[in-house]
C-alpha cells in the first residue's frame, strides 16, 4: 500500500513539474521598433533628431498603432525625418505616421513650410523653360 501511495505521489509530482515547465515556455511575441515623438512638434517646422525616439513595442501593439495613427514611418528612415515637415501638430508620445508628414517631394511641402505672412509665387512656364518638370520649388 505504501509503495502504491509513493508511486502515485511520484507520478503526480512529475506531472505537476512538467506542466509548470512547459506552461512557462510561451512563445515570446516579436518586438518591433517604432518612432515616437519625445516632445510636441508643431506644424511647419522641420523635425529634429531630438524630437523623436525609437521604442520597442509588441507586434500586436504596432497593429493597434497602425489603426489609430495610420501607416507608421519605418525606423530605417529616422535620419531622413530631418527633411520632413509635419502637416499638423504631433503630440508628445504619439507614434509618427506617414500621413502626418510632408516630404520635400510632396506637392503640399512648400505650403507646409511657409510661415505666417510669407507667400509663394507661381509663374507659368512651358515645357522647355521648366526643364520638363525637373525644376521644383
Amino acid at each position: 500500500m505504501r509503495r502504491l501511495i509513493l508511486v502515485f505521489v511520484l507520478i503526480t509530482a512529475i506531472c505537476v513539474g512538467g506542466y509548470a515547465f512547459f506552461a512557462e515556455q510561451k512563445p515570446k511575441e516579436e518586438l518591433v521598433s517604432v518612432l515616437f515623438a519625445t516632445k510636441d512638434i508643431s506644424s511647419g517646422k522641420f523635425i529634429s533628431a531630438e524630437s523623436v525616439e525609437v521604442r520597442q513595442v509588441r507586434a500586436s501593439e504596432q497593429k493597434e498603432l497602425n489603426k489609430k495613427f495610420g501607416i507608421l514611418v519605418p525606423v530605417s528612415s529616422q535620419k531622413d525625418l530631418q527633411n520632413f515637415v509635419p502637416r499638423g501638430p504631433i503630440a508628445k508620445g504619439e507614434a509618427i505616421s506617414e500621413k502626418k508628414l510632408s516630404r520635400p517631394s510632396d506637392p503640399d511641402f512648400l505650403p507646409a513650410v511657409l510661415e505666417q505672412g510669407q507667400r509663394a509665387v507661381t509663374i507659368r512656364l512651358n515645357d522647355v523653360a521648366s526643364g520638363i518638370g525637373l525644376y521644383r520649388p
